[in-house]
Order: C-alpha cells, then structure tokens, then sequence
C-alpha cells in the first residue's frame, strides 16, 4: 500500500508541474511576463523539481529564463539556463538544448560575460551555429573579446541578412573608432530605428553628428529622444550643438544642468566657462574654469588609478573587491559603459556586493532602465535591509518611473 500511495503522489505531482507548465506558457504567449515567472518559479523551486521528467524540467527552466530575460533580469535568467547545462539529461531534446544555449549566451553577454557566451555557444549544433541567432551572439562574443577583425565580418554578414540592431550598433562603434564617422552614422541610424530603446546608439549617433559638423541636426535628434534618456551627457552633447549654433543663452541653460548632475563633469565645466566668458561673464566663467582646473588635475589622477587597478585586475581577474572598486571611480567619473562592466564583474563573481550593486542599479536608472534598475536596488536591499540610501532611491525610481507612465 506504501509503494502505491507514493506511486500515485508521484503521478499527481507530475501532473500538477504539467499544468503549472501550461499555464506558464499560456501566459508568457498572452504577454503576462510576471504572472508565467510567479507561477514557474514555484515549480522550479519545488522539492520535487528534481524528479521530473527531463523534459517538463527542460520546459520550466527555459521558459522561466525567457521569462527573466523578457523582466531584464538577465542575472537570474544565466542562473535558470546554466541549470539546464549543469544538470545534463540525456531525455532533453536538441531544440532544448538549442533554446538553453542561446539563452546563456544572450544572458550572459548582458552580464558582460563573454567567456561564459562563448561557452553556451559551443554547446550548438553545427545546423544552429549557422542560424542567426548564434552567428548574432558569436559575432559580439568576437566584438568584446577585442577581436575586431573577426567582429566586423562577422556583423557585416549578419547585418546584410537580417535587421539587427545590435549588429548595427556595434559595426558603429567600430567604424566610429576606425575615424569612419558617416559609415559610423548610417550604422547608429539603423541601429535606433530597429531599437529606439537603446540609449547608447542614441548617444553615439548624436557624437557622430557633432563630429561630421551638424549641429543643427544633432539637436533635432537630442530633442527627439526619449524622457528617460535625461543624463547628464544628454544636457553636455545640447548645450555643444547650442554653442555650435552661437545660441549662447541655451548652451548655458544645458552646461549647467550637465554640472548639476554630475559636478565632476569636466568637459562640462569646460563648456560652460566657455559659454559664460562669450556673454561677458568674464568673473563667473573663471570662477567655473577654477572649478574645472581642480576637476582636470582630479579626472587625471582618477585615469591614472584607473589605469592601475585595471592592470592589478588584468593579473587577478577574480579580484571582486578591485572590480567593485573600479565600478565607483568609473561611475563616478561619468564613464558609465566602464561602471557596468566592472560593476558586473565584481557580482558575477560576488552576488551580494553591495557597492557593485548600487553602481549597477543607478547605472541602469540613468540611461531609462527602471526596472532593471529596481531589481538591483531590491537585491541590494535583501543584502543590506536597512541601507537608507537604496531606499530612498528605490522610493524616487518609482515615483519617476509611474509620473513618465502618467505621461
């Protein structure tokens, strides 16, 4: 009797999961992302997880991931993917291990992490590695590996084939670099058309601008851009278009705004000495320009500490601590691609740093990412309840965030 009561519980367990799964699914499919995570969270956490059918695992684990990814938790997302990877079965089926792999690799890029994309990749067929989706991922596993060589063939072919924004925006990049400044814009252009969600291209297609000489043009394009995109380097790349276009009154209005967010903003400070000796401002601009010799001898110093932590960090990549350290000076010092990078190194490595943490969640804040950004102050919080500081930016996201909703 003992045997079959624990035979039927079995049954009733699986097809419980079987389900939950469903109904998972039906919900990602319908577009309620939260309530298919709440659901598969609960069959992924349950104690019985482990003795279902591969596939049903396979099932929950993935969908749960694409659910993750599609909350931009891309943390929690590699952790539901590496599972499928760490606990092999041989009842899983290719296309799971197609969708697992390229998972990983999407996830694990968003964390930076391109050992660990190149990792899920090789774990492809050869029939998957030639579809779009891998050579994608394989190309900008290329690009921040620094083989930009490799990096440029490989988004140019996919960039002739299929509309792809990250493609573009990196074959920007590369060509921006290259000194390739109307290649670089037809590429930022495409890449905002395809993903005017992505504050990067807009922000290297309005550089590109100020670099061909259209201000005027560049202006156009500051004022077109999203209301979450306000950052300090927003006001800075305005206030130069305006100054280009001798509209000195303006250019002062967006030097000081640019201060104002970030007081260390050198090139800001510059700006706005600049703009208040052209309207015979004569005493406050060196006033501004004293403010920005004390910054310059600063950012110098700052670059050069850089510089030395980064080699320290080149010879102890598993250094968390000097990671977390190299996040902070580099948000502080307005380099915000550099603060994401480190600021993931040192949590891949490290989950609950804090300060990593904090760098991570006003990075994401900055460039419009509000959820992204309350995920990380929420997970910053469960490491440091009482942290007021988190708190109250978590208070002001929110409020931010459901005021532009309103609008």
């Amino acid at each position: 009797m003992l045997v079959f009561t624990v035979v039927v519980g079995s049954m009733f367990a699986l097809s419980q999961a079987e389900d939950a799964v469903e109904r998972a699914s039906a919900l990602l499919e319908a577009g309620d992302i939260r309530g298919a995570a709440r659901i598969l969270d609960a069959v992924v956490s349950s104690e019985g997880f482990s003795s279902l059918e591969p596939a049903l695992r396979a099932h929950a684990l993935i969908s749960y991931g694409v659910a993750a990814e599609a909350m931009e938790d891309p943390e929690t997302a590699a952790a539901l993917f590496s599972r499928f990877f760490d606990a092999p079965e041989s009842g899983a089926s290719e296309p799971w291990v197609e969708n697992a792999a390229l998972g990983l690799a999407r996830a694990s890029l968003k964390m930076k992490d391109a050992e660990r994309a190149r990792w899920a990749l090789e774990h492809l067929s050869a029939a998957a590695r030639g579809r779009q989706p891998a050579r994608e991922l394989a190309a900008t596993v290329s690009f921040f590996e620094g083989r930009l060589g490799d990096a440029e063939a490989q988004l140019s072919a996919c960039a002739r084939q299929w509309p792809l924004a990250q493609a573009e925006h990196l074959l920007g990049i590369i060509l921006f670099d290259r000194g390739d400044r109307v290649g670089a814009l037809a590429r930022f252009e495409a890449a905002t058309r395809l993903d005017p969600s992505d504050y990067y291209s807009w922000i290297y297609k309005v550089r590109t601008l100020l670099e061909l000489n259209r201000a005027e043009d560049s202006l156009k394009l500051l004022d077109s851009m999203s209301p979450g995109f306000e950052t300090a380097e927003t006001h800075f790349l305005k206030a130069r278009a305006l100054l280009r276009l001798e509209r000195v009154a303006g250019s002062l209005e967006h030097f000081t705004k640019a201060t104002e967010m970030n007081p260390k903003y050198g090139e800001a400070l510059f700006g706005l000495g600049t703009a208040l000796r052209q309207c015979g401002r004569l005493a406050d601009a060196r006033e501004v320009l004293r403010r920005f010799e004390v910054v310059h001898r600063s950012e110098a110093e700052g670059l050069r500490k850089l510089d030395r932590m980064a080699q320290v960090l080149f010879r102890d990549p598993r250094n968390s601590g000097l990671a977390e350290e190299l996040a902070i000076t580099s948000l502080e010092a307005g380099d915000l691609e550099a603060a994401e990078r480190y600021a993931w190194r040192a949590i891949r490595q490290e989950p609950s740093r804090k300060e990593a943490r904090r760098v991570l969640a006003r990075f994401h804040a900055r460039v419009g990412r509000y959820g992204a950004a309350a995920i990380h102050y929420q997970r910053l919080l469960k490491v440091v309840p009482s942290d007021a500081e988190a708190m109250e930016e978590l208070s002001e996201l929110v409020e931010k965030h459901s005021r532009r909703k309103k609008e």
